[in-house]
């Protein structure tokens, strides 16, 4: 979990903590958890012991050592035994703060517009830096929301229907961003065919997108995330990962594949630090849900099956996202998520 340049001794033989008065100034450690950098030349006056039995924070106060239990809770702190909070916050901050992406890397496809645009922005309001990939390299728009929360935003363009253009994306993407902590699949298209009539060209590229794109990307992802013993995937389902729906045979197989994908890997990568999980969204306004929603048949028939009498906006699944990209998620692994104003429901 930390990396140190020397050997420091923050308990006793007793088992008591160690005063960090007795810790040289210079000592700097590397959390890679956070990947922060802990500086203890930082502390106030005069030098405090860590009430979590730990020299691996960033700040110390006189009440509790909160990058200590935001980062390790729950695990063992190599520098000095189990992070064990002796003193919590009273303000209420600490559980506040395990949502908190503070100096993390997302990567979002489909980002420039819809879903995933809002879900890259909740990321880096929550603090994350964003790499927006989309089909066609326009991300201004969310470029430009990104930057105003201060965060960083790379743009990358990649046709995710071509397996050629996937080779190598996340080791490209790793060279502008030095680390890559989560991994939203979210890109997506839609073809609406009566099964007799549906193209085959077009039942391919669906899958290639929505099912072939996520495992590759997840495939990816995880060479890094493994090494560093963290990292967060989230698959963005539907409601169709339970359903058959009308017209959409491709679509609806694809969800439903999701849906199984995401618990494999969850099996395969839980152990390792890696948390799988899947938003399966209903039906939200969106530029791709509009031909359905302006449907004079359909468009009523699905609005009156929606218990909350709506379509979702795209922003209420920003905070679904940044809640399962965050600590607080950590013992959360291969579950699907609903989202969908209660429609599974009826």
């Amino acid at each position: 979990m930390f990396q140190t340049a020397m050997t420091l001794p923050p308990f006793s033989q007793e088992g008591n903590p160690v005063s960090l008065s007795r810790i040289p100034s210079s000592a700097i450690r590397y959390c890679q958890i956070t990947d922060r950098t802990c500086n203890i030349d930082n502390l106030p006056e005069p030098q405090q012991e860590c009430s979590v039995r730990a020299i691996c924070v960033e700040e110390v106060t006189g009440q509790s050592c909160r990058f200590c239990l935001s980062c390790c809770l729950g695990k063992t702190c190599r520098l000095g035994g189990p992070c064990v909070d002796d003193d919590i916050a009273e303000d209420g901050s600490m559980i506040l703060d395990l949502f908190k992406l503070d100096g993390r890397v997302a990567l979002v496809t489909g980002a420039s517009r819809g879903l995933g645009q809002s879900m890259a922005l909740g990321l880096a309001e929550a603090g994350a830096d964003i790499v927006g990939l989309s089909s066609s390299g326009d991300c201004q728009e969310i470029e430009a929301l990104v930057v105003e929360t201060g965060r960083r935003f790379w743009p990358f363009r990649c046709d995710l229907s071509q397996p050629a253009d996937r080779v190598g994306l996340v080791d490209r993407i790793l060279e502008q961003t030095g680390h890559l902590d989560i991994l939203v699949n979210n890109a997506g298209i839609s073809h609406r065919h009566p099964p007799e009539e549906y193209p085959l060209s077009e039942w391919h590229q669906l899958m290639e997108v929505h099912l072939h794109a996520s495992f590759d990307l997840s495939q990816q992802a995880a060479r890094h995330m493994l090494v560093r013993g963290r990292g967060k995937v989230i698959n963005i389902g539907s409601v169709m990962s339970y359903e058959g729906g009308l017209n959409i045979p491709a679509y609806a197989a694809a969800k439903h594949a999701l849906a199984g994908l995401t618990k494999s890997l969850a099996n395969s990568w839980g152990r390792q630090g890696i948390n799988v999980n899947c938003i399966c969204p209903g039906y939200f306004e969106t530029t791709m849900s509009h031909v359905l929603q302006d449907d004079p048949v359909r468009g009523p028939q699905i609005l009156d099956r929606i218990p909350v009498g709506r379509w979702g906006q795209p922003d209420e699944l920003a905070g679904l996202c940044v809640f399962l990209a965050s600590d607080a998620a950590n013992y959360l692994h291969g579950s699907c998520i609903a989202i969908d104003g209660g429609w599974l429901s009826r």
